[in-house]
């Protein structure tokens, strides 16, 4: 991401001890040390004789940090009356964000842009604010114009995947978040967003992995513990599921899928105790009420009958940690993501652009090209030169593959699906 410089806010008519000490503050609010920052600021109110619009910048910034936005808001509307300046702007857009006003956000960000079109936290800020306000097609620049100052802004990498995913453009979804993960492997949103993705496109095997990489780290949350219970159900380990199901209670206990899945395992396994006082909870919720009651009245019919009345409930395995399902030993292990998944990720439709990418389109011309290709090799070696109809087919590929480009674009520039958006 673009870094502030001593250098913007240093200056105005400062004398050199002046400046070195507005450059002794900027950097401790930039490590994030707020209380030497007020020390600092503290100090230099009190010696100085004027007060350069940097001084409450440099406040606003602090306010910023400590959360105090509105605050943050007259400084720098105070100080941007004598000049504008990008990273003014760009703080203002800050707080209006953080005020979740997300059209003045958006203006004082465009105002950082005109002033500095190479700032890459304002474009990224900016995608944010236009995502808000349901403009996802705009957003989407801003987040690749982000990109283009800053390929390693991963900001603006997570939540262009993210709104990709939202389209359903999960081929480029997970193409992101693979460059994202070559600049930092262990940059935990994406391992999330990809868990999510390859969830959602049923790969559940490597979705897996990228959610017990998050438990195993410490990092995962109420819907990472959730969507590992789901797989759990799904492969048939119950037990397994259900330790997934009470993790996300534990981090969120008013999750009512979670605990609708937990009662329902626990009436599997024999735990009626368990499951009665988790139906319970749910009778309260119009959505499952007549579900709780029927599970409720099965239950109580259940320890009534004298054939199956359980005395006690049986005692279930220790929990020894979340481990690989049976059902994913059988298959080979897999640290990249397969054909089939890119292939799914491949077919579905963006919804900001209307493109299809059809995998198997691609993987025919690609075959087409190839043989084209071991002929060019063989009548080169033969005859010393390449044949008239080789050339042709080669040109042919190529022509279909330019030909679908321009038809997805000219489908862009339909004005029914900018409508649509």
């Amino acid at each position: 991401m673009r870094k502030r410089s001593a250098g913007a806010v240093s200056g105005g008519g400062c004398s050199d001890r002046a400046s070195s000490s507005l450059a002794a503050i900027a950097s401790a609010l930039s490590t994030g040390d707020l209380a030497a920052a007020e020390n600092l600021l503290d100090q230099l109110m009190a010696t100085a004789g004027d007060r350069p619009p940097a001084l409450s910048y440099l406040r606003a910034r602090l306010y910023c940090g400590k959360g105090q936005h509105v605050a943050a808001l007259d400084l720098l509307e105070a100080s941007q009356a004598t000049g504008e300046t990008a990273e003014g702007c760009y703080l203002l857009g800050v707080c209006w964000q953080h005020l979740r006003e997300w059209k003045l956000s958006e203006q004082a960000l465009r105002r950082a842009i005109a002033l500095d079109y190479w700032h890459t936290d304002a474009h990224i800020l900016l995608g944010v604010s236009l995502r808000h306000l349901g403009r996802k097609l705009e957003a989407l620049r801003c987040f690749e114009q982000a990109l283009a100052g800053d390929p390693r802004a991963l900001l603006a990498r997570l939540y262009l995947s993210e709104l990709c995913a939202e389209t359903r453009d999960f081929k480029r979804a997970l193409v992101q978040l693979h460059v994202l993960l070559g600049f930092a492997p262990d940059y935990v949103p994406a391992h999330r967003q990809r868990a999510a993705n390859l969830f959602t496109l049923g790969d559940q095997q490597q979705a897996m992995n990228e959610l017990r990489w998050l438990v195993q780290r410490g990092e995962a949350d109420a819907w990472c513990f959730h969507t590992l219970g789901s797989i759990y159900q799904a492969c048939g380990e119950p037990l397994q599921a259900l330790r997934a199901f009470e993790y996300a209670l534990r981090l969120e206990p008013a999750r009512i899928e979670s605990i609708a899945s937990a009662a329902q395992l626990s009436a599997e396994l024999g735990q009626l105790s368990d499951a009665t006082t988790l139906y319970r909870s749910l009778l309260d919720e119009p959505l499952w009420e007549k579900l709780a009651t029927q599970a409720l009245a099965h239950i109580a019919q259940q320890r009534s009958n004298p054939g199956t009345a359980v005395a006690s409930a049986p005692e279930l395995p220790p929990f020894t940690g979340f481990a690989v399902p049976r059902a994913f030993l059988a298959a080979p292990t897999v640290n990249n993501l397969t054909n089939d998944t890119w292939a799914r990720a491949g077919t579905t439709r963006s919804v900001i652009s209307g493109q299809t990418i059809d995998w198997r389109q691609q993987q025919k011309v690609t075959r087409i090209l190839t043989v084209a290709r071991q002929i060019t090799q063989q009548l080169t070696g033969r005859l010393g030169k390449q044949h008239i109809f080789t050339t042709l087919l080669v040109s042919w590929g190529k022509k279909l593959l330019a030909s679908r480009r321009a038809s997805a674009k000219t489908r862009d520039l339909k004005p029914k699906q900018e409508e649509d958006v």
